[in-house]
């Protein structure tokens, strides 16, 4: 695909030239992408699939899932991993000049960074609630404390959230800079990211809500079908119903998970364009700053 990258574009700029490229390009996209696509969108129906047997064996009154329960749930979730990282390797590739050999161990690379982090920040979320409710102990757990306690979970949420948003300019710096070591450069992408951080925000912000909405339309037959589930599941436990599914339906929830995340990867090939151009943009503003300071210099 032949793109002008290193350029400086408004938010609504990157938005519109991503629907463009998007547009133009839309069979090479699937061309470039269907694999990995639907890989991560099987991988995807097989962990939703297994979860929901978990959780309706354990509302039945099954024994509490196994060992070799946990294993393969946390099996599929790393293997779906990969597969993102596969599917946003195979994004890039159709912009950058490097192989989706290159790519894909660079994205890997990337995403096993970003899971860290996120862990890490995971875990002293959680430490600072444990912290807030060891606090409170002894004490009745009145409205108040509830609310407290929310509050700071949605705080440090959103925390991580902002926290995390720096990492969609480290990825593109990264993935874009064939001799570029994210070992030696991690820090200084991030930072960029940092400095770069308000149109990021405003970027990750329309792009949530955008696939949030579109997500919406197009998982609507998932929803449906687990709405069904759901609701055999409630006349089971309360009123000790038989099950009114049909055979199939196991089937039909898998093949309609998969299909719908399959067309979702769509949306989100489409918010990677627009990161895409919303780094050439901060790119195109740091190297104007650049140029200006030697200038000043001189």
């Amino acid at each position: 695909m032949e793109t002008e990258l290193i350029k400086d574009r408004s938010l609504s700029s990157c938005i519109k030239t991503a629907n463009n490229l998007l547009g133009v390009n839309f069979a090479k996209t699937i061309k470039g992408t269907w694999l990995p696509a639907l890989l991560f969108a099987i991988t995807t129906a097989l962990f939703g699939f297994f979860a929901l047997q978990e959780i309706s064996a354990t509302s039945l009154g099954s024994p509490s899932p196994t060992i070799l329960s946990y294993v393969r749930s946390i099996g599929t979730w790393v293997v779906s991993l990969g597969l993102w990282a596969y599917f946003f390797a195979s994004v890039i590739t159709l912009v950058s000049e490097s192989g989706l050999k290159q790519n894909l161990r660079r994205s890997l690379a990337i995403v096993g960074v970003e899971l860290i982090v996120y862990l890490i920040l995971m875990a002293i979320g959680f430490v600072v609630v444990r912290m807030v409710v060891m606090s409170h102990l002894g004490k009745p757990f009145t409205a108040s404390f509830i609310t407290l306690v929310c509050a700071v979970t949605v705080a440090w949420v959103l925390l991580m959230a902002l926290i995390m948003v720096p990492f969609k300019y480290a990825e593109m710096r990264y993935l874009l800079s064939p001799n570029g070591s994210l070992r030696r450069n991690l820090i200084a992408y991030y930072v960029s990211g940092v400095r770069g951080g308000g149109l990021l925000i405003g970027t990750t912000f329309f792009t949530v809500l955008a696939s949030a909405c579109l997500g919406a339309i197009i998982f609507l037959p998932t929803f449906i079908l687990l709405g069904a589930r759901t609701s055999s599941l409630l006349g089971e436990l309360t009123m000790n119903d038989p099950s009114g599914l049909p055979p199939y339906f196991n089937a039909l929830l898998i093949g309609s998970i998969v299909l719908t995340t399959f067309i979702f990867m769509i949306v989100v090939a489409w918010s990677v364009f627009v990161f895409y151009y919303v780094y050439g943009s901060i790119e195109h503003r740091r190297q104007m700053k650049k140029q200006k300071q030697a200038a000043t210099t001189e």
